[in-house]
């Protein structure tokens, strides 16, 4: 028996993101399968962040159904490397992943060096 596979989700994370990080839901991009698009049939993968879209042209925004055409790709891999292209400048409250990560390790450095001063 064959039938068609269509791969309906995919996660992107960033540079050094591990799995199991507690701000992959902020920062990790997901490709979805949306279904055809009703312009033309085709495709129907989407880049998001888990609320807003990624447009063709690199936007985030929230399409209505009349824009699809303009947040859909006809593949996967089209997708995917949308996905790959922004996932490491996507930024939340101001900072991307890296520069969260940076950070908290400087937050963490002051607070050990001004324990050791007590």
């Amino acid at each position: 028996m064959s039938g068609i596979e269509i791969t309906t989700g995919m996660l992107v994370l960033p540079e050094g993101m591990e799995l199991d990080d507690d701000g992959r839901k902020h920062f990790a991009l997901r490709v979805e399968w949306r279904g055809p698009r009703g312009d033309t049939g085709r495709g129907g993968y989407a880049v998001s962040d888990g609320f807003r879209y990624l447009s063709r042209a690199g936007n985030w925004g929230d399409p209505q159904p009349f824009q699809q055409r303009l947040y859909r790709w006809d593949t996967l891999e089209e997708a995917l490397e949308m996905a790959r292209a922004h996932v490491d400048s996507y930024r939340m409250n101001g900072k991307t992943w890296a520069e969260w990560q940076s950070y908290w390790a400087e937050q963490m450095a002051e607070k050990s060096a001004a324990k050791a001063q007590l």
